[in-house]
C-alpha cells in the first residue's frame, strides 16, 4: 500500500482540476494514492474524476452529495483510515497545485527530524508557475511548534501545505458547515507535538481565484472565525500554554475589531454587532494586565 494519502476535494473546478492532478502525478516521490472526493459537483468534474481513476491505478474517486469543504476532507480522511495502510496524509485544494518535490521534501523532513507534521510555505499566484531556484530539500528546518505556528510565512491555520501523520486524525475532523474550518482544526493537530518540521520554500501554489470563498464579500458567516479563535484560546488555556494564549488573544481582538468595522452601519447586523462589542469589552477588561 502507498505511504501517503492525498485528499483533494472537488467542486466546480472543471477548468482547474487537471492542472491540480497533473502536479500531483508529476511528484518526484511516487508512493502515494490520490483520493478525489467529488462533493456533488454540478459540472463535468464527476466524469473527469472517473476518467482519471480509469487511467491511473493510484487514483480513488468518491462521489457524495454536496456537503462543503469540511465534509469532503472528512470523507477522504475516513476512507484513508479505514481502507489504506498509508502512514501520512495531506490535503490539496483542487484549484491549487504543488511543487514537484512537495511529497519528497516534506516526507524527508518528517523522517529526518522524527516529527509528525511538516509545514511548507505558500506562494500566492494568479497564474501558473513553479519556483525552480534551488533544491527544496535544502530548506528543511526543525523548530518548536510555537515558532512554526506564529510564522506568518507558513499561513499557520491552513490545512494545506502540510504533511501529517495520519494517526493524528483518529479523533479529529473538520467542522462541517463552518467557514474558516482550518482554524478550528489545524492547531489541534500541530500541538500534539513539541516540534514541527518546516520547509522554508514555496511547495504549495495557492491560486488566487476571485470567485473563491476567501475573496467573497464579508457576510455574517465570517464570524465563524471568532468562534474558532475562542476555541483556540480555550485550548491553550487548558494546556497552560501562556505563550500561545497571549498570541491568539491579540489576534482575537484584531478579528473582533475587523468584524465590527464590517458590520458598522448595517442594520441587518445590529444584534451581531452588539454581541461582538460586548465580547470585546469583556475581553479587554479581563485581560487588561496582559495587554498593557
Amino acid at each position: 500500500m502507498p505511504s501517503v494519502s492525498i485528499v483533494v476535494p472537488v467542486y466546480k473546478v472543471e477548468q482547474y482540476l487537471n492542472r491540480c492532478v497533473d502536479s500531483i502525478l508529476n511528484q518526484t516521490y511516487k508512493d502515494f494514492e490520490l483520493i478525489l472526493v467529488n462533493d456533488g459537483s454540478p459540472d463535468g468534474c464527476p466524469q473527469m474524476c472517473d476518467e482519471l481513476a480509469q487511467k491511473f491505478d493510484n487514483i480513488i474517486v468518491i462521489h457524495q452529495e454536496n456537503g462543503g469543504l469540511s465534509a469532503a476532507r472528512n470523507t477522504g480522511i475516513e476512507w484513508a483510515l479505514k481502507n489504506s495502510d498509508s502512514e501520512w496524509i495531506t490535503f490539496i485544494d483542487s484549484d491549487d497545485w504543488i511543487h514537484p518535490q512537495y511529497l519528497e521534501c516534506m516526507l524527508l523532513a518528517n523522517e529526518k527530524n522524527d516529527t509528525q507534521v511538516c509545514m511548507g510555505q505558500f506562494e500566492f499566484v494568479s497564474e501558473y508557475m513553479i519556483r525552480k531556484d534551488g533544491n527544496a530539500n535544502d530548506f528543511i528546518t526543525f523548530v518548536r511548534t510555537e515558532d512554526a505556528f506564529t510564522n506568518e510565512d507558513l499561513d499557520p491555520n491552513s490545512a494545506c501545505a502540510r504533511l501529517y501523520k495520519k494517526s493524528l486524525f483518529i479523533e479529529i475532523r473538520y467542522p462541517v458547515g463552518k467557514l474558516h474550518e482550518d482554524r478550528f482544526t489545524t492547531y489541534k493537530l500541530l500541538f500534539q507535538s513539541k516540534y514541527t518540521s518546516v520547509v522554508n520554500y514555496p511547495l504549495y501554489y495557492y491560486f488566487t481565484n476571485d470567485e473563491g470563498i476567501v475573496h467573497s464579500s464579508w457576510n455574517i458567516r465570517r464570524l465563524d472565525n471568532l468562534e474558532a479563535a475562542e476555541n483556540q484560546l480555550q485550548f491553550f488555556k487548558d494546556t497552560k500554554n501562556d505563550e500561545m494564549y497571549e498570541y491568539i488573544l491579540k489576534d482575537y481582538i484584531h478579528l473582533m475589531l475587523y468584524s465590527l468595522r464590517q458590520m458598522k452601519g448595517k442594520r441587518e447586523f445590529n444584534s451581531y454587532e452588539k454581541d461582538v462589542r460586548l465580547k470585546l469589552r469583556n475581553t479587554l477588561r479581563t485581560h487588561k494586565k496582559m495587554l498593557d
